[in-house]
């Protein structure tokens, strides 16, 4: 094929590389289309779990799974890299480069070509090798190019119809616990039982040792990233069925992740299922519900449109003075987080006033922020009055400078969401847990269980905790002359939500004492 393509190159408008792919450390094969005269593109490698699509058709810049669900792209930072991407492959036919780099809201991917292969006056790269810091590295080797007089629009479009891979005949209701602060239910793989956190943000993802419980095959090897400014090492797998009450998804991708770099559960479930299946998530009353259509769940009374960050949905709104896109992540626990550039360009630290700090933890490690409250937060058209604010403040990060914040549980438990992925939409519908915006603390001391002892998990800077000389691991053996243990970690909360002024006395397993006067610190 290669021989014989050389003189229709010459005047060719549109090239087609047929290549073999290693994405992410499985094999495959793919195809790259592009039209030169206008830098429309599309990129399509068939690799298993690790499959992947992407493309722009002038008005579309989008992406598709590995099941081949679109999800057209309106974050300004992630249209950005789409359309990056068509700089860079029509650049790579036209007027050969040995390196480029593609910039996105949070990624950065460095472009290698290797060498080329000659095709009358077009050069075509033999080997193009694609480091993402977020997600790991993919190859292609050129085996082929056809050089055709037309290629319809629609090839570059987002991929239609949808797969037909799921199914739903009525609502379905299924219990969540919010113990970690975010929703948690029961999902079935492979007929056996796990526990999965519910997350607008995310996508299927298992831990490797829930994968081998129900016997996935995992393969490859990439990276994910998250909140906490680091990466993971991933592998992939598929699994026959996944269930959530009576909805099920079969032949579903996986992103298989090591115990470490989640919390105490099985895995995740976000935009696979909620793209197959509206939702009513009520974290007051803690239960999910799927439905077919969000028709099910009777008229809508606040729904705000969102486009997709990725595959997160995000909406625009409001904190104070500043107004623009905020993602909906019900994988947070956490209320508003304000990304590190809008913190630092606005001078929110000192703004807000900010005096408490203290760390998140997510994929990739821990890091800073800051709390504080604002005065107002909107949604769409939903409001909220004195929200707990977190404000980033990586010092070895740039950050996210695309979207004003992250909004978690903390805020989004306030109302019953509906999702209708459908029509891109989310219904911030009163009835919520009014209460998720409390702070009942007075100490700025987080306990945690450890040995059958209470232990310092963290101690919130600016708090009367931070300013009694307690540090984090420090281990509490009696508190106002009573001694505890680790059965005794509901009641010493208690105490420490005790009124303004209220003195007590902390005793430390090294015999010293510290003693708090409790205030409300935010």
């Amino acid at each position: 094929m290669i021989a014989a393509a050389v003189l229709a190159a010459t005047v060719a408008r549109f090239v087609v590389m047929h290549v073999d792919v290693n994405a992410y450390g499985v094999p495959g094969t793919g195809t790259i289309i592009v039209d030169r005269s206008n830098g429309y593109f599309v990129r399509r490698f068939d690799a298993g779990a690790a499959s992947e699509q992407e493309g722009w058709d002038g008005t579309h810049a989008w992406r598709a799974d590995a099941t081949g669900i679109p999800r057209v792209q309106g974050n300004r930072g992630e249209r950005r890299e789409i359309l990056a991407w068509s700089s860079v492959l029509v650049g790579s036919v036209d007027s050969p480069p040995h390196h480029a780099r593609v910039v996105g809201a949070t990624d950065h991917v460095d472009i290698a070509f290797d060498s080329y292969h000659h095709f009358g006056d077009l050069s075509l790269p033999a080997r193009i090798v694609a480091r993402s810091e977020e997600n790991g590295v993919w190859t292609t080797e050129l085996r082929g190019a056809e050089f055709p007089a037309r290629v319809p629009l629609v090839a570059f479009a987002p991929p239609q119809p949808p797969p037909s891979d799921a199914s739903l005949n009525h609502l379905t209701s299924v219990a969540v616990s919010m113990t970690m602060g975010s929703p948690v239910l029961e999902v079935r793989v492979n007929g056996k039982q796990l526990r999965f956190l519910f997350d607008t943000g995310g996508q299927n993802v298992i831990t490797a040792r829930a994968a081998a419980l129900v016997g996935l095959h995992a393969v490859g090897g990439g990276t994910v990233s998250g909140g906490g400014g680091g990466t993971a090492p991933i592998r992939y797998a598929v699994a026959d069925s996944v269930r959530v009450g009576a909805a099920e998804m079969r032949r579903q991708p996986f992103i298989v992740l090591p115990e470490e770099s989640l919390p105490p559960i099985d895995g995740i479930v976000g935009y696979e299922l909620l793209s197959r299946f509206a939702a009513r998530l009520d974290m007051a009353r803690m239960r999910l519900e799927l439905a077919p259509s969000a028709r099910a769940f009777g008229k809508a009374v606040a729904p705000a449109q969102f486009d997709f960050f990725d595959r997160q949905p995000e909406v625009d709104g409001a904190l104070d003075k500043l107004r623009g896109p905020f993602s909906i992540d019900t994988g947070s626990s956490l209320t508003v987080q304000v990304q590190t550039p809008i913190v630092r360009s606005q001078n929110l630290v000192v703004g807000l006033h900010a005096t408490v700090a203290t760390y998140a933890n997510d994929v990739g490690g821990r890091y800073p922020i800051y709390l504080v409250r604002a005065h107002q937060l909107r949604l769409g058209s939903g409001i909220f009055s004195r929200p707990l604010v977190d404000l980033l403040n990586r010092s070895n990060s740039s950050g996210n400078a695309t979207i004003i914040g992250n909004v978690g549980d903390g805020i989004l438990r306030r109302w019953v969401l509906v999702f209708d992925y459908a029509h891109q939409t989310i219904d911030f519908r009163p009835g919520g847990d009014t209460t998720g915006n409390v702070v009942r603390d007075r100490s700025g001391i987080i306990l945690v269980v450890k040995s059958n002892g209470l232990v310092a998990r963290q101690v919130l800077s600016g708090t009367p905790a931070a300013q009694a000389g307690l540090t984090e691991g420090m281990k509490i053996v009696a508190v106002d002359g009573s001694v505890v243990d680790g059965s005794d970690l509901v009641r010493v909360r208690r105490l420490l939500q005790g009124a303004p002024g209220t003195r007590v006395r902390l005793q430390l397993v090294d015999g010293s004492t510290r003693q708090l006067t409790l205030r409300q610190y935010l």
